[in-house]
């Protein structure tokens, strides 16, 4: 049994959302990989909303 990829976090099967803030405060969980294996993110700008929600 492969514990690495039984325990990688959600957004790696499912991909995720989230704000810039989020992201420089509290991170992206990172997968537990073997020293030769890698992954590559691909991060994608949205629309973006102020603080009232609004686009």
């Amino acid at each position: 049994m492969d514990t690495a990829a039984n325990s990688a976090p959600p957004w790696v099967s499912e991909g995720a959302q989230a704000s810039g803030r989020f992201l420089a405060e509290v991170g992206l969980p990172m997968p537990i990989l073997n020293p030769e294996h890698a992954i590559v993110i691909k991060a994608t700008a949205g629309p973006v909303a102020n603080a009232m929600g609004h686009h």
